[in-house]
């Protein structure tokens, strides 16, 4: 149990670090354009990835900044819903309904991003082709859908069997 809740404690730390640092940066990244981008090799996610914001009027970098808060604040929910499950397992308590419920809470914010990719995609697409002269909004459908919906169904099979094995517990405790 102790190797278990070591590996809990430094897993839980990179998550809660995860988890302010990719709103840290997307704030930064959008504060300092590309310097920031050469410097970290962060990239804010576009349909083109050196495009630069710098010498974009201010109502395009808060457009495009509350855009990327789309993707910053799901991404942030995962690594927040990491720390807190691993957290648990550091305090020990490894077989409870609530470990399950937050794998499940991370599998509903996977499925999440679904739906609102194409919307992203159409809105980051309208703003990047602003800037070029032409608005166009495109909606992509790739394989990361696939992916992304596999991952998030994986995590809330997992759950719910985690959430079984939690009640099969409970009920082993109760028998004599």
């Amino acid at each position: 149990m102790k190797k278990i809740q070591l590996i809990s404690r430094i897993m839980k730390g990179l998550f809660w670090l995860a988890c302010i640092g990719s709103v840290i940066f997307t704030i930064a990244a959008w504060a300092t354009g590309s310097e920031l981008y050469s410097i970290i090799h962060f990239q804010i996610y576009t349909l083109s990835p050196n495009l630069s914001f710098t010498n974009q009027p201010t109502s395009i970098k808060l457009y495009g900044f509350l855009l990327t808060l789309i993707p910053t604040i799901l991404i942030s929910g995962l690594f927040y819903f990491a720390a807190r499950l691993f957290g648990l397992y550091q305090s020990g308590r490894v077989f409870e309904p609530v470990n399950a419920r937050y794998v499940i809470k991370i599998s509903a914010t996977i499925l999440l991003w679904i739906p609102l990719r194409p919307i992203y995609g159409a809105l980051m697409s309208n703003l990047v082709t602003q800037i070029t002269g032409k608005a166009t909004s495109l909606v992509i459908f790739d394989a990361g859908y696939f992916a992304d919906a596999l991952v998030g169904i994986l995590f809330l099979v997992v759950g719910w069997v985690m959430l079984e094995a939690a009640k099969l517990n409970e009920e082993q405790k109760l028998t004599i």
